[in-house]
């Protein structure tokens, strides 16, 4: 066997470290003509799509924005759920229901800039009521677990603002501020009518009177 000197060794070593930068080179290269192969794979696609770009970006989201007159969301199971629309009379609804199909909320913007704002209860009774009139009026209400207006609280187009409460049937107490700031309280009786008032009149003078079941006055102050 032949002995290995250290000038062989220093010649193995040289030639270990030229194919070492050769492989390097090579992976340089490699590395070099794959990216020019996609850079010009890009290129290529663009100049082909170029001509159809208009299309192109038909098909593809732009600020995830939908239009559309109506607008149908169901669940997993199928159901509707919510209702987006603009109806044929002019109006713009967004209705939405339980999981049972019952209507649960709508919000609808009429023609004449009134709107409405309602949700139910799960028995399809109204519990709650918003609303804007055409002559600036605004109104809230509320009502019972069977649907009866209990308590409603509005401001009139004359800047009367007021509350009233009432049992199933109908009206049984009221506290306003007219359009000049006067204040007013008044009291009714089963029937409906009016048994006691206490208010400030225009001059800030109090008033309190008292009326039997006719309506007639039978105690008054001052």
């Amino acid at each position: 066997m032949a002995k290995t000197t250290p000038d062989d060794l220093e010649a193995l070593g040289e030639r270990v470290r030229r194919l070492e930068r050769k492989n390097r080179w090579t992976r340089l290269m490699v590395a070099l003509m794959v990216w020019l192969s996609g850079a010009a794979t890009v290129f290529s696609g663009l100049v082909l799509v170029a001509p159809y770009s208009d299309a192109v970006r038909l098909l593809l989201p732009k600020n995830r924005t939908i239009e559309a007159e109506r607008v149908l969301i169901d669940d997993a199971d199928g159901n509707a759920r919510a209702k987006l629309a603009v109806e044929s009379d002019g109006s713009t609804y967004l209705a939405l229901r339980g999981a049972d199909g019952t209507p649960r909320a709508a919000l609808r913007l009429l023609e004449d800039n009134t709107a409405g704002l309602v949700f139910w209860a799960k028995d399809g009774k109204t519990r709650v009521g918003l609303g804007l009139g055409t002559d600036g009026s605004a109104t809230f209400a509320l009502a019972d677990k069977d649907g009866k207006a209990r308590a409603n609280l509005g401001v009139q187009a004359d800047g009367t603002s007021g509350l009233t409460l009432a049992d199933p049937e109908r009206p049984r107490a009221d506290v306003t501020v007219d359009g000049n700031g006067a204040p007013r309280f008044k009291l009714y009786d089963r029937d409906g009518k009016p048994r006691a008032r206490l208010g400030l009149g225009g001059d800030d003078v109090p008033f309190f009177n008292l009326a039997d079941k006719d309506e007639q006055v039978v105690f008054k102050a001052p």
